[in-house]
């Protein structure tokens, strides 16, 4: 994704996932580039969500439609063919810092 196809930060971003592509590695990859930074530097997606059981939470009989949670300063709401991502708003007070770090 080019610099001038990136989302404004307050637009939410949708990722289509690779049919052998895991929902946690979507988030990963997505988050990545809309920080414009590589996977390795990100903070670590176990701090926040099981990465396993978020894969798994899209496979058999008691699969759910979709799982959202805040990471790196994010929204993120994941389905079993998509993660979409929405920056958390700024408080304004210059107290929290909106950049999830």
């Amino acid at each position: 994704m080019s610099d001038t196809d990136r989302p404004p930060s307050a637009a939410a971003h949708e990722y289509r996932l690779a049919p052998d592509e895991s929902p946690s590695r979507g988030v990963w990859s997505v988050v990545a580039v809309l920080e414009d930074c590589p996977p390795p530097e990100l903070p670590s997606l176990a701090e926040t969500i099981d990465p396993e059981a978020l894969d798994a939470a899209f496979t058999g009989k008691t699969a759910t439609d979709h799982v959202s949670f805040e990471y790196a300063g994010y929204t993120i709401t994941v389905t079993s063919d998509a993660v979409r991502v929405r920056a958390l708003e700024c408080d304004g007070d210059g107290g929290d810092k909106c950049d999830g770090g």
